[in-house]
């Protein structure tokens, strides 16, 4: 007879069912009874050595933006601010870092400036965003004069990549 181990973990899906994140993926083992708060998210955890529950924490730094809920009342999460990396996909010098500026004059720190290898004269631009970061890179695209096409993705190293076209106007 074989009997497979089971552990659970804990996933956060949007109110309307949409973009699942994996909050934690330890196969060794469970969590369970997230308790969302202003510090993180306290969680149940037991490994099986026999003891009971533990408590841990999993800190705010390590989570993406997400909705809390405490005593029935929607508090906002303290979100980390996002890490963004700006392309130009123009002919057009010093494009990227023009946007940089504009971005760090409202609050937003850019980590990386360059051309796009991928995506080459883009007539509009675009803004890609990691799950969470959907507020901020709505934010980005109101600061920045051009028309961007605004795309959830999640293989890129930063949290927003913003990649310029040919119809900036900066």
């Amino acid at each position: 007879m074989n009997h497979e181990t089971r552990t659970s973990d804990i996933w956060a899906v949007r109110a309307d069912g949409q973009s699942p994140m994996q909050i934690t993926d330890t196969p060794e083992r469970n969590e369970g009874g997230p308790c969302w708060s202003l510090d993180g998210i306290y969680i149940h955890v037991d490994a099986g050595e026999g003891t009971p529950y533990d408590i841990a924490l999993i800190s705010k730094e390590l989570l993406p933006s997400l909705a809390t809920v405490s005593e029935g009342r929607v508090l906002a999460s303290p979100q980390r601010q996002p890490t963004i990396q700006i392309l130009n996909s123009t002919k057009i010098t010093g494009l990227a870092a023009k946007a940089a500026e504009m971005l760090k004059k409202n609050g937003y720190a850019v980590a990386d400036v360059g051309n796009s290898q991928k995506e080459r004269n883009l007539k509009i631009g675009r803004i890609y965003y990691k799950a969470g970061f959907d507020a901020a890179a709505s934010a980005i695209a109101g600061i920045i004069p051009c028309e961007f096409e605004i795309k959830e993705a999640r293989s890129f190293q930063y949290d927003i990549v913003i990649v310029l076209g040919k119809n900036a106007k900066l």
